[in-house]
């Protein structure tokens, strides 16, 4: 059994598992008199949309229908826009490398997206969602999100996401506080 089949057979497992949970809370809801209001039918599938990201390395932008970052109101980046590891802008950017099938990155790119004009940055998303992309290995992307700031295309910060949680506002207050620091030297 190959590493992908063995992943698949995790994912159903896993699949298994929240269905039997989603029926458990849907039935507990009608004993107490509260029917789907715990838990719905869209969070399952997005859920389930996560977890086949995770275990199958199939993401949501390969299936019909996919996100990609452009409705996020945010500069899209890609592999043209650095030269190395340089960022071909001048200003402080924070730049969020993500991969639209990441279910972590794509609850936190709202967040990030948030701060748009209140933060002292300029925000964009580098778009890692192909894994065949040069910036992976250019920035040694080991999970997405991973934030990377940048002062007039030179590196001066870096926050990397944790596995299954991605980042979190902290992460969004620390990434302010770098940028502010990289200014003060």
């Amino acid at each position: 059994m190959g590493p992908r089949h063995r992943y698949r057979s995790i994912f159903r497992s896993v699949l298994r598992a929240t269905d039997e949970t989603v029926r458990r809370c849907a039935s507990i809801g009608k004993r107490m008199g509260r029917p789907n209001r715990w838990i719905r039918e869209a969070p399952s599938a997005e859920l389930k949309d996560g977890l086949f990201s995770v275990f199958t390395g199939v993401g949501m932008a390969s299936k019909p229908g996919g996100r990609g970052w452009e409705d996020s109101g945010l500069e899209v980046l890609g592999p043209s826009d650095f030269e190395g590891s340089r960022l071909h802008r001048s200003g402080t950017y924070a730049v969020c490398f993500g991969a639209s099938w990441c279910f972590p990155t794509r609850l936190f790119v709202p967040k990030f997206a948030a701060r748009k004009g209140r933060v002292p940055l300029l925000l964009a998303i580098a778009d890692i969602t192909e894994m065949e992309s040069p910036l992976w290995d250019v920035f040694q992307i080991k999970i997405t999100p991973t934030i990377i700031l940048f002062r007039d295309g030179a590196i001066v910060g870096r926050l990397s996401g944790r596995a299954i949680v991605g980042l979190r506002n902290v992460d969004l207050d620390r990434m302010v506080e770098i940028a502010e620091e990289s200014t003060a030297h």
